[in-house]
């Protein structure tokens, strides 16, 4: 039981390094032609020139501002997610949390191979970490994605294979 519930968290981790490494893109230069410091600049009348976060992902993909949503919106909101769940196990949450190494180089591929691979049995799972994923994770990062939920029946939508690769 005890090796059970230590590969659950390496699954969890590993997934939560692939959000990360979607938050990542957030992270990196937007190529907006700056130095990449988005810092906010109070002018002389005091307006809020920070460049301003997408709202929604499509929002971000036709503005080449995928890393701004990511770490402006994805991260935090997923942060919060994990820390939730476990405070301690994800003290330190950000883009490689989810992307894995490849997000120190501005690699955001997903899924990510560093992730657990999940197989037949792994989408079954009862125990506090499969709730967590199937019950927070994944409903929020569709809908920060603007997709739905995976929906066997069509195939389609954001489901664990968004992040894990299969057996």
């Amino acid at each position: 039981m005890l090796r059970r519930h230590a590969l659950w968290t390496r699954h969890l981790l590993t997934l939560t390094c692939a959000l990360g490494a979607l938050a990542w893109a957030g992270c990196g230069d937007d190529d907006d032609g700056g130095d990449g410091d988005d810092t906010t600049v109070e002018t002389d009348t005091g307006a809020d020139t920070t460049p301003s976060v997408p709202t929604t992902w499509d929002e971000a993909v036709a503005s080449g501002q995928q890393g701004a949503y990511m770490s402006g919106v994805v991260v935090p909101a997923m942060k919060d997610k994990f820390q939730e769940f476990d405070s301690a196990g994800f003290e330190t949450f950000n883009c490689s949390t989810c992307h894995g190494s490849g997000a120190s180089v501005g690699s955001f591929s997903m899924p990510n191979a560093e992730l657990p691979p999940l197989g037949p049995a792994d989408f079954a799972g009862t125990d506090a970490v499969h709730v967590f994923m199937q019950t927070e994770v994944v409903p929020t990062m569709a809908g920060l994605l603007g997709m739905d939920t995976f929906d066997p029946s069509t195939g389609e939508g954001f489901g664990c294979l968004g992040c894990h690769t299969s057996e």
